[in-house]
């Protein structure tokens, strides 16, 4: 197992084909997990090493900020889930392509389907059911036919949809340790990303 690990860290880049791959084969467990060695690779073997100033010279690297935000979208969505996402729709692989290119369209996602409540946002045991993304994707779809982008001065921005959560709408799930956020009673506003 060991060696199947050093193998990843020697050969593994994050790459488009490689994003593109694991969403064609539904394989994100594979991927999470070689993005995992691929960061970790990144850090001194020294634990006392690793400093604030370590932290910042790595995330000026945008591989590792792009990978940081997928991992937290495939830690909180769950791989499984992304990849019968990724098969339910011939759309889907598109969307998940789209999303997973972007850090800041991901961060959008996190902050707008994450938690309202910052003690349970820092606590990271939140989960997020996939349906969230087939939320957005359809919102996606069909804001790519509205008229409203091209009325806006910054036609090269990347469109997305926040998707705010109602607070009075909390859904805790059967697991006392997580909670799952609701894909109904949420406000959407579309913005504009540069």
């Amino acid at each position: 197992m060991l060696a199947g690990i050093s193998f990843l860290r020697a050969t593994w880049e994050p790459t488009d084909g490689e994003l593109s791959r694991a969403i064609k084969d539904g394989d994100f467990a594979n991927y999470s997990s070689a993005a995992s060695a691929w960061l970790g690779a990144r850090l001194p073997n020294n634990p006392a090493q690793i400093t604030e100033s370590t932290i910042q010279e790595l995330i000026k690297d945008p591989r590792v900020i792009q990978l940081l935000e997928q991992q937290q979208i495939l830690a909180i969505v769950k791989p499984d889930q992304v990849a019968t996402f990724a098969k339910a729709n011939p759309a889907n692989p598109q969307f998940l392509h789209w999303l997973f290119s972007s850090p800041k369209v991901m961060e959008m996602f996190l902050q707008a389907t994450g938690p309202t409540a910052i003690a349970e946002r820092d606590a990271n045991r939140y989960t997020i059911p996939a349906e969230t993304l087939s939320v957005w994707a359809s919102i996606k779809v069909s804001m790519k036919n509205s008229p409203w982008p091209q009325r806006l001065p910054r036609p090269e921005a990347e469109r997305v949809v926040l998707v705010v959560e109602n607070p009075q709408s909390p859904n805790l799930s059967n697991d006392t340790n997580t909670t799952s956020l609701p894909t109904r009673n949420t406000n959407c506003f579309p913005v504009l990303i540069d």
